[in-house]
């Protein structure tokens, strides 16, 4: 095969290969968003909202007042009862006293009446005050409760909210992920039609070994894959680079020489990240505006990466139906 012939077929292969790369880890990346947002759907749709500290701090001093209040109230009770058994004690002395015209006695008699009958009154008024206590804990308990079903209804309704959004986002990733699949499943087919040219040998059809013996030819090093007279073949080099640990990355400066679409491996990543925050800002725009989901699932970023592989692909099919490469 005439050399230029096989830089192009390599330089085909080696786009085909990137191109394959950057679909499969598209795809993982959605894959792990779309867990991401099911994760989240599923954990709001579970009915397990926690009150929060403030409304718990009222619920507990609602709780402690009335605890008082129901202590004052029983100790007045009893004080109550005590007092007045004490103040029908000293009348019936009283009485007694007076109609026997007994004055010492009398008047002994009349004071005790008088001291229970202060006890009695300042009982009751620790018993109206456990009254106004059990009231105001009661009043602030009832308060309490209803905020915290309040806040719960609206941790319900923010629960609601969240649940729509992550199904939103996972009908626009899954959308976006049949887009790459798609795109995966064409490249996939194409660099099979280039590997049944049986051009490379099937122990080397992968991105790093291509990409060296592409390197190789551009830079001069080898005329063709096998050896040939006076010169190693691509074959040779690559496996003595390969033994001296020499292949690292020259895959960027093949790429910046040929000026193809994708620019070198290290740059896969970004290029993945740049597809996926497509989908992050489509997913922003949809707050506060009601779209037709069909409208905006598909990224511009990610139309025009496949559009572009697309094209691609349709080129090197026409080049294999042409034998272009023979």
């Amino acid at each position: 095969m005439e050399k230029e012939r096989l830089i192009n077929y390599l330089q085909d292969v080696y786009q085909l290969q990137i191109q394959n790369k950057i679909e499969k880890d598209t795809m993982l990346k959605l894959e792990e968003r779309f867990r991401h947002e099911k994760e989240n759907f599923e954990f709001n749709s579970r009915e397990r909202y926690q009150t929060s500290p403030k409304v718990l701090k009222r619920i507990k001093q609602a709780k402690i007042f009335i605890a008082v209040a129901l202590s004052l109230i029983c100790c007045s009770a009893v004080g109550l009862m005590a007092v007045k058994h004490n103040i029908a004690m000293y009348q019936e002395l009283v009485d007694y006293y007076t109609s026997s015209y007994n004055e010492a006695f009398l008047e002994s008699n009349k004071r005790g009446l008088e001291e229970n009958l202060k006890d009695y009154n300042s009982v009751k008024t620790l018993g109206i005050i456990g009254i106004i206590f059990g009231g105001g804990g009661i009043a602030a308990y009832i308060f309490a409760v209803k905020s915290k079903e309040e806040e719960q209804e609206e941790m319900r309704g923010m629960a609601s909210i969240l649940r729509k959004d992550c199904d939103n986002n996972m009908k626009i990733i899954w959308e976006n992920y049949n887009i790459a699949q798609t795109a995966y499943n064409n490249t996939e087919k194409v660099l099979k039609q280039l590997y049944n040219l049986d051009i490379i040998y099937p122990k080397y059809r992968y991105l790093e070994a291509c990409g060296t013996f592409l390197e190789y030819l551009l830079s001069g090093r080898a005329p063709s894959l096998e050896a040939t007279p006076g010169y190693s073949g691509a074959y040779t080099l690559f496996e003595e680079d390969l033994f001296r640990g020499l292949i690292v990355d020259k895959l960027d400066r093949i790429l910046e020489n040929q000026k193809m679409l994708i620019r070198g491996q290290r740059e896969i990543t970004n290029k993945v990240n740049e597809l996926i925050h497509g989908v992050e800002n489509m997913q922003k725009k949809m707050n506060g505006i009601k779209q037709d989901i069909q409208k905006i699932s598909h990224a511009e970023e990610m139309n025009v990466f496949y559009n572009s592989i697309t094209a691609y692909n349709t080129s090197v099919i026409r080049r294999i139906s042409e034998n272009y490469y023979r």
